[in-house]
């Protein structure tokens, strides 16, 4: 998280494995002003399934925005929706969301170097939590 929030303008991360969100940072919708735990919409699973990572530049040109609504802030201006595969042609495991904090700042630099990360971190969970 600290490299991702360093580097690039992501604002909100969130890991979801096996169907689960298993680490959120950043930030998000408090509980009190009606925000909701994350969780996998249609637009997530499009991503699981066909293991092709989505890239919403201008976040609120897009109808599917309102399945992250209840947890992401509303001044999210883009979303990066990667899949996490553990292995080069394994099934794709999870997925890595990211919101970005203003519109078209995912340059494709940052697109391929968040897709290594999100390599890295699918090989790690298949390892530490699949053995589990």
């Amino acid at each position: 998280w600290n490299t991702l929030s360093g580097c690039t303008r992501v604002s909100s991360m969130v890991v979801f494995w096996r169907g689960e969100g298993v680490m959120q940072a950043g930030l998000f919708r408090r509980a009190d002003s009606g925000g909701t735990p994350p969780a996998v919409g249609a637009l997530c699973d499009e991503v699981m399934t066909t293991g092709r990572g989505r890239y919403l530049s201008m976040l609120k040109n897009y109808p599917s925005k309102v399945q992250f609504d209840g947890f992401l802030p509303e001044q999210t201006g883009g979303l990066v929706l990667t899949p996490l595969r553990p292995g080069r042609n394994a099934p794709t495991a999870g997925l890595l969301l990211l919101g970005v904090d203003t519109v078209r700042s995912v340059g494709k630099v940052d697109q391929a170097w968040i897709g290594s990360l999100a390599e890295k971190l699918a090989v790690t969970m298949a390892a530490e939590l699949d053995e589990a």
